[in-house]
C-alpha cells in the first residue's frame, strides 16, 4: 500500500476540483496529483530511495503538501520541521533524521548553511520561494517537469512519516508513523466518525509542520473535501474565509477559540456554513467552550492526542445526549482500537480513579526514531503510554487530570522545562534556575523562569528573554521572569518545579474576580 493512494484516487473522481486553495494560489486534485508526480520524480533522480528521509522546513503552503505527499509517493519518509526552530534545534534534527534532501525556502538558507555540518547524509536542498542560490535546486522547475505517475508500493508497516515532538524530554523525538498508521487512525477512523464527507470545506490555519495540523489535512483528503489553508493565524480572516467560502470544519487550538469568542462579533458573521470545529494541542477552558457554542450554534469536538499516538477519542457527541463538558469524550467506536486508564503498576483503574492514559492498535506509531530505550519506556506490549493523567466515567467519557511530568502546554505547543533551563544555564550572570508553567487565561500556560542571580551580577528579565529567543524556537521561550534569592528545593538539592507551579496557579485563582 501506499498512503498517497488517496491522492491518485481523488485526482481520478473529481479532477477539476479545487483541493488547495492557499492565497490567491490553488491547486485542483489533478494538478497536485501532477506536481506531486513531478517531484517525486525528481526526488528519485536526486538519489532518494524507499525509506529515506525527505525533509520540509516550510510554512503553511502548496508547496509543503505538494513535498509531503511527493515525498511518500516516492516511498520515501516526509519529515516536516518546525519553522521556529533554531540552528541547534535544526542540526538535531539533520543529525537524527539522516534526511538526504531538504525542502525548504529562502529565508531558512542561513540556519540551514550553519547547521548543515551536523549531518552527514544531507546533499540536496530544495528552494520552493525565493532565490535559489548555487548548488540548490528550484522547487518551481521540478514541479514543472513532465513525469510518468510515481508511486512506490510499500508494506502497511513501512515508515511514510517522522514527526518531531515539541521537546516533551529536552529534544524533539522522531516519531515512526506507518503508512497503516495514518490510514487507520486518520484517514479512515476519523473521517468516519466526524462524517466528513467530499463536499466538505476544510480551514486549516495550524502550522501544518505541527502533527495536529497535518491531520487535518490528512482528514480533508480521505474524502477528497477542499482544503484552504492559511499562511498565519488571524482572527477577522478565519471568520471571513468561513462566511465567505461556506467552510464547514474548522480546528484550531484553545487559544485560537478565545480570540474568536473575544475579538470577533460572531453573531454579525454568517457561519451558518460551519458544522464542526475541532480543538485540539491542549483542553480548551470550559467557558471558552460554552461561550462559542452558544454564540455559532456548532458542535465542538475537544480532539485528545499526541504526536506519538496517530489517533485521537472525541468522536461526535451522540444524539440526543448532553454534551459533557471538560471532557476530551469517548475512545473512538472500533474495536482494534483499545484504551484504558492504569496505575503505576499498570493496572486498571476502576471508573472514577486517576491513572495514565495508554492506547493500543493499528493507528500507534512503532517508537521513536533511533531512541530505542524511550520507545521501550513509553510503548509496552504494543500500548503507548501517554504520560497524562486521567479518569473516565461510568459513561465511557474521559477526563484529562493532569501531565505525568513537568511539560508546559502554551497555545498548543509542548516545551519541556529543562531545555529551557539549559539555555538560562548558559548566561553568566545565572547562578540557577527553574522552569514552570503559568497559567493564562489565553494560551492555558505560559511559560515562566524564575531566576536566582550570582552575586554582584546583573541581567533584566528583557534580557534573559531575548537570550532565550536566540536559542529556542519563540514559543518555548519565557515570556515572564522573576529573580528571587532562592529556589525550593529537596534535602538532596533537587529542584521542586510543583512548589513554584502551585505558587502560580494559586496566584492566578487569587487574581479571579
Amino acid at each position: 500500500m501506499n498512503l498517497a493512494h488517496f491522492l491518485v484516487q481523488n485526482a481520478r473522481l473529481t479532477p477539476d476540483k479545487d483541493a488547495i486553495r492557499c492565497g490567491s494560489q490553488k491547486l485542483t486534485w489533478q494538478e497536485l496529483d501532477r506536481q506531486t508526480d513531478s517531484l517525486a520524480a525528481a526526488l528519485q533522480e536526486l538519489g532518494v530511495k524507499p525509506g529515506d528521509r525527505v525533509g520540509v522546513l516550510l510554512p503553511n503552503s502548496i508547496a509543503f503538501l505538494v513535498s509531503y505527499w511527493a515525498a511518500i509517493k516516492a516511498g520515501a519518509v516526509a519529515t516536516p520541521l518546525n519553522t521556529m526552530y533554531r540552528q541547534e534545534e535544526i542540526a538535531y534534527v539533520f543529525s537524527n533524521s539522516g534526511m538526504r534532501v531538504l525542502v525548504t525556502e529562502a529565508q531558512f538558507l542561513p540556519l540551514i548553511d550553519v547547521a548543515w555540518p551536523a549531518s552527514t547524509a544531507l546533499e540536496q536542498v530544495v528552494v520552493a520561494h525565493g532565490e535559489a542560490p548555487v548548488g540548490t535546486r528550484r522547487f518551481a522547475d521540478l514541479v514543472s517537469r513532465s513525469a510518468q505517475p510515481v508511486l512506490v508500493e510499500r508494506a502497511p508497516d513501512d515508515l511514510c512519516a517522522l514527526h518531531y515532538t515539541s521537546g516533551t524530554t529536552g529534544r524533539g523525538k522522531g516519531v515512526m508513523i506507518s503508512h497503516r498508521n495514518w490510514w487507520v487512525g486518520m484517514m479512515q477512523w476519523h473521517a468516519d466518525t466526524w462524517r466528513v464527507v467530499p463536499e466538505d470545506r476544510h480551514l486549516v490555519v495550524l502550522p501544518i509542520f505541527h502533527t495536529f495540523g497535518l491531520m487535518m489535512t490528512l482528514v480533508a483528503f480521505a474524502r477528497g473535501g477542499t482544503i484552504r489553508l492559511l499562511p498565519r493565524w488571524d482572527a477577522t480572516e478565519v471568520a471571513r474565509y468561513i462566511e465567505d467560502e461556506g467552510i464547514t470544519v474548522f480546528s484550531g487550538v484553545p487559544t485560537m477559540y478565545v480570540y474568536l469568542s473575544r475579538d470577533i462579533d460572531l453573531e454579525a458573521c454568517n457561519l451558518t456554513s460551519l458544522r464542526l470545529a475541532v480543538v485540539g494541542g491542549a483542553p480548551i477552558p470550559i467557558e471558552v467552550q460554552r461561550e462559542f457554542i452558544k454564540r455559532t450554534d456548532v458542535t465542538i469536538v475537544d480532539w485528545y492526542g499526541c504526536t506519538g499516538w496517530a489517533s485521537t477519542t472525541s468522536p461526535l457527541w451522540e444524539e440526543g445526549t448532553p454534551q459533557k463538558f471538560g471532557s476530551i469524550g469517548k475512545k473512538l467506536p472500533y474495536a482494534e482500537m483499545e484504551m484504558d486508564i492504569v496505575d503505576e503498576s499498570g493496572k486498571p483503574v476502576a471508573a472514577g480513579e486517576i491513572g495514565e492514559l495508554i492506547a493500543r492498535g493499528p493507528s500507534i506509531p512503532a517508537g521513536f526514531w533511533r531512541l530505542p530505550g524511550k520507545t521501550q519506556k513509553d510503548y509496552r506490549d504494543g500500548w503507548f503510554f501517554t504520560g497524562d493523567l486521567s479518569r473516565r466515567d461510568e459513561d465511557g467519557f474521559y477526563f484529562l487530570v493532569e501531565r505525568k511530568d513537568d511539560m508546559i502546554i502554551t497555545a498548543g505547543f509542548n516545551v519541556y522545562p529543562r531545555e529551557v533551563e539549559e539555555v538560562l544555564y548558559t548566561l553568566p550572570q545565572v547562578y540557577e534556575a527553574a522552569v514552570v508553567g503559568a497559567p493564562d487565561p489565553v494560551k492555558g500556560e505560559v511559560v515562566k523562569a524564575f531566576v536566582v542571580l550570582r552575586e554582584g551580577m546583573t541581567i533584566n528579565a528583557e534580557g534573559v528573554i531575548a537570550h532565550c529567543r536566540a536559542h529556542l524556537a519563540a514559543f518555548k521561550a519565557p515570556r515572564e521572569v522573576d529573580f528571587i534569592a532562592e529556589l525550593p528545593k529537596l534535602a538532596n538539592g533537587k529542584i521542586l518545579r510543583r512548589v513554584l507551579r502551585d505558587q502560580e496557579r494559586a496566584r492566578a485563582a487569587a487574581r479571579k474576580p
